[in-house]
């Protein structure tokens, strides 16, 4: 396909040819053809739908895809550059805004830590998963500890030798070496520079890549419910956690595999719905003291999938429930703004 100069000589040829048959050619009427930018291709209902319960992978058509990854461009890494063959677990900090910015702090225009959210984010290197958790506060908490050493058995490391890196930020630092001591196995902790690129590159990536999905899915829901989902909420603390699952279950990788396709074996092709979505699902039996008199079903909130049991995690006022059978609304009636204030548990 002939690229700019080529599409040029073509015109410059042609006003040649009309000259040489005796033609009238004006010297000024000349011109070069411009590079067209490409207009999105009209997508079908069913590709809309299919796209629009995770937001996986970028289309153009989509404008909550334009609006939380558009600004991003894709960066080509080799499968030398992006795997190792040593279990290697990387740990790294981003940040959340009041107004919605999410990323690390170069990237959301901050330099004070104070009013930001911290968000821990679990990076393994060899399957290419990615979690993320909102944190209490930078450092060693409970809360932290206990989601990092699940998620790094989460990935096949449980008792085996695992590279943990970061960079030098003694926070970040002083949380590896408490998790070295709760696995209670070889335990290797690499620091590096912070934001060298060559050194952190995939994690970099990776946090960049999970930012976008949470300003994605957010721009999504608050366009459903026309309400803003607060940085503060119980919600959002789900919607962090939801965004990087939906990255590990349906992106997939230079090896044609997704992260967790990789890690489990499975593909995880369960039917599921957007984040936030209002559901009926039905109460699972031994969790329930309902009599047979009463209905096993009710209405709650989509917010995500248990990673160990597969179930589907239902956010309802008083409280989280996990079921194997959702049932979505009507279009209508998918979406209530009420879901700001009725869910109060956090991730």
């Amino acid at each position: 396909m002939p690229g700019i100069a080529g599409e040029a000589e073509l015109v410059e040829t042609e006003s040649d040819r009309v000259r040489g048959q005796g033609g009238d050619v004006d010297e000024d009427d000349i011109a070069r053809n411009p590079r067209v930018a490409r207009r999105p291709a009209a997508p079908t209902k069913a590709m809309i739908m299919a796209h629009e319960v995770h937001h996986a992978d970028y289309r153009e058509w989509c404008a909550h895809c334009v609006a939380g990854k558009g600004v991003s461009h894709k960066h080509s890494t080799s499968d030398k550059e992006s795997r190792s063959d040593t279990a290697e677990f990387c740990l790294d900090y981003a940040f959340m805004t009041e107004e919605g910015s999410v990323g690390y702090k170069e990237d959301i225009g901050e330099e004070d830590e104070s009013g930001l959210s911290p968000v821990l984010v679990g990076h393994d290197r060899t399957s290419e998963a990615l979690w993320a958790m909102v944190a209490e506060a930078k450092g060693v908490t409970e809360s932290s500890l206990k989601w990092a050493k699940e998620r790094i058995d989460e990935s096949g490391y449980f008792g085996t030798r695992v590279v943990l890196k970061s960079d030098q930020e003694e926070s970040i630092k002083a949380l590896k070496r408490a998790i070295a001591v709760k696995r209670q196995a070889d335990t290797v902790m690499i620091e590096s520079p912070v934001r060298d690129s060559k050194s952190n590159g995939s994690v970099e990536r990776a946090v960049r890549t999970w930012a976008a999905q949470v300003r994605t899915l957010r721009h999504h829901l608050e366009s459903r419910i026309k309400v803003k989902v607060p940085r503060t909420s119980a919600l959002m603390t789900w919607l962090v956690a939801w965004s990087a699952d939906v990255i590990n279950r349906y992106k997939v990788r230079s090896s044609g595999r997704t992260s967790y396709e990789h890690i489990t074996g499975h593909r995880g092709l369960q039917a599921i719905t957007a984040f936030g979505e209002k559901v009926m699902f039905k109460y699972t039996t031994d969790k329930t003291k309902r009599n047979k008199m009463e209905t096993e079903w009710d209405t709650g909130y989509f917010i995500g999938i248990n990673s160990r049991t597969t179930e589907y995690l239902v956010a309802k006022g008083s409280g989280i429930f996990s079921t194997t059978t959702i049932r979505r609304h009507q279009d209508d009636k998918a979406y209530d703004p009420e879901i700001v204030k009725e869910v109060t548990i956090l991730h």
